[in-house]
């Protein structure tokens, strides 16, 4: 098909990824100050504020993903090793580290094994917080030679505009959408490829046409890499300020100044 995969490693994709691991090392460490530390204190804003700038680290990762598949010069895309890869690098190790917290979590009188559970687990990443990324990265690579087809055919602009119209609307709509097919109740929007579209087609396009638009400088070439920081408010980020909470213009000021930080400190 003549798109390209990607083999070379490239030294400012690694210097974000090693950026966006420790945004989620903070993540996990700060949860819990977040939760037990008194909300208007100025101990709560501090660990707050990084705590949204780490936020993005989800979707930086979904970009840079794509973006490695997608980068120029090197072999052409080939399903059988595509999958053949994935498979053993990323589902099998998946599917043991299941197993693992399964087995670490099963006691008969907190937490008794059940198959239905085991496989509800499986598919939806939630037997621990953090594999539920797997999932989403193993939908996107499930339907690989669909963006095989697309991303070179239509012009980067339209693309990632559409998938940003398209991500949002499924956000929104898509318990309700499923609801019209007897699944109510659904919880696992934020599973769901289709709520991180854009991030992904962006990166797919931005390793595409990588060569052609990176900046020279390698902090110019991190802050390219560096779409994934414009998440708009309203897309999965696990924020702890809602309408029935008394401290919600707190939150929101730290939400905001939070925002406005990440877009000065990667885009400018």
């Amino acid at each position: 098909s003549g798109v390209p995969m990607a083999k070379n490693r490239k030294a400012e994709c690694s210097v974000m990824s090693v950026i966006l691991c420790l945004m989620v090392i903070f993540i996990r460490v700060s949860s819990d100050p977040i939760v037990r530390l008194m909300t208007f204190s100025w101990q709560h804003i501090a660990v707050f504020i990084p705590w949204q700038l780490s936020s993005v680290a989800v979707f930086g990762f979904l970009f840079l993903s794509g973006l490695k598949l997608f980068l120029p010069g090197v072999s052409s895309f080939s399903p059988g090793k595509f999958y053949r890869r994935r498979f053993f690098k990323i589902v099998i190790p998946y599917i043991l580290w299941v197993v693992i917290y399964e087995l670490w979590y099963v006691h008969p009188d907190y937490y008794p094994f059940d198959w239905g559970e085991f496989f509800l687990s499986l598919i939806s990443g939630d037997v621990t917080s953090h594999l539920y990324f797997i999932v989403i990265l193993i939908q996107f690579y499930a339907l690989m030679p669909l963006w095989v087809k697309i991303v070179p055919k239509v012009r980067p602009l339209p693309l990632i505009l559409g998938s940003v119209v398209l991500s949002v609307f499924f956000f929104l709509k898509m318990p309700w959408i499923l609801s019209l097919f007897g699944i109510e109740d659904f919880v696992y929007n934020d599973r769901l490829f289709t709520t991180y579209l854009c991030f992904w087609i962006a990166g797919c396009c931005a390793g595409l046409y990588y060569e052609n638009s990176k900046p020279s400088s390698v902090g110019g070439k991190c802050r390219f890499l560096s779409f994934f920081s414009l998440r708009p408010r309203g897309t999965p980020s696990f924020t702890i300020s809602s309408p029935s909470k008394p401290f919600i213009s707190t939150a929101a000021v730290c939400s905001i100044s939070s925002t406005a930080l990440r877009r000065f400190l990667f885009c400018f």
